[in-house]
């Protein structure tokens, strides 16, 4: 029975020494693994921003549409969804 509880306590001791040495390595790793991912993160806003930048011909003709447009919030979303007309409802 002694000869069980000291095999159970060195593999619990081996164990808990694994643990604390893998968190020290996580540890010293998060710092670089966290800039690469800004990095990364950043990389993929570039290029989504540069995919949704309309060219430049199309440019000119949405800054037309919207300075054309009575509605504050013109563009494409408002000529496909126009604001509804206020109606006066004669009061009884």
């Amino acid at each position: 029975m002694i000869m069980l509880n000291l095999f159970i306590g060195v593999i619990t001791n081996s164990m808990a020494e694994m643990h604390t040495e893998m968190a020290q390595a996580e540890s010293a790793a998060t710092p670089q693994a966290t800039h690469l991912q800004i990095a990364k993160i950043e990389e993929q806003l570039r290029q989504l921003r540069i995919s949704l930048t309309p060219p430049p011909h199309q440019r000119e003709s949405l800054n037309q549409r919207k300075s054309s447009a009575d509605d504050p919030v013109a563009g494409p979303i408002a000529e496909c969804f126009p604001a509804p007309k206020a109606t006066l409802h004669p009061s009884t």
